[in-house]
């Protein structure tokens, strides 16, 4: 008999947890909700591998610059100039990374030892000229044969109950470590 009444509390549980961190998508999902999808153009910048004519990653907010400022400290507009007092870059330029990886030049030094404008190395007693990676990309194209660019994509978004359309899955609401309710 005890048994059996801890179940039952327990699947109540269960149900009740559900619907809390489920709250606003259990909302959307009742009887007479109205959901409207259409498709938007969205500017976005994409690094572009001209070996394969094809781009490889779409660069977000938190891509690093080889200033060592991220997207998201840049303008928006024309060359994305630095926004960061005493920052000298006039113009984002997108250096690979992953977590605490970055990129290295083939002089060994990272992009932010080179200058953010000229690209040449500040490191003393460097020959370096230009930042010039030999990393290869997942293409299967080396470094050298990509570049950033503007592009126009779609983007999925809807609207429930004629509410304002959303995108949907933004990629400031896919970033790790962060409850979304």
């Amino acid at each position: 008999m005890e048994l059996t009444s801890a179940l039952g509390k327990l699947k109540v549980r269960k149900r009740e947890t559900a619907q809390s961190t489920e709250g606003r998508q259990l909302a959307e999902l009742q009887p007479n909700t109205q959901i409207v999808e259409q498709y938007k153009e969205k500017k976005v910048l994409q690094w572009f591998c001209n070996g394969c004519q094809k781009p490889c990653l779409q660069i977000r907010e938190e891509s690093r610059c080889i200033c060592g400022h991220r997207l998201k400290y840049h303008n928006d507009k024309g060359k994305r100039k630095c926004k960061e007092n005493g920052c000298p870059c006039k113009g984002f330029f997108y250096i690979v990374a992953e977590g605490s990886w970055i990129l290295r030049c083939q002089c060994k030094h990272k992009g932010v030892d080179h200058d953010p404008n000229t690209h040449a190395c500040k490191r003393r007693n460097c020959g370096c000229t230009k930042f010039k990676s030999p990393w290869v990309c997942n293409c299967d194209c080396p470094w050298s044969m990509h570049e950033q660019q503007e592009a126009t994509i779609m983007v999925k978004t809807f609207s429930v109950n004629n509410d304002e359309f959303k995108e949907i899955n933004p990629w400031q609401d896919l970033k790790r470590g962060i409850d979304h309710k």
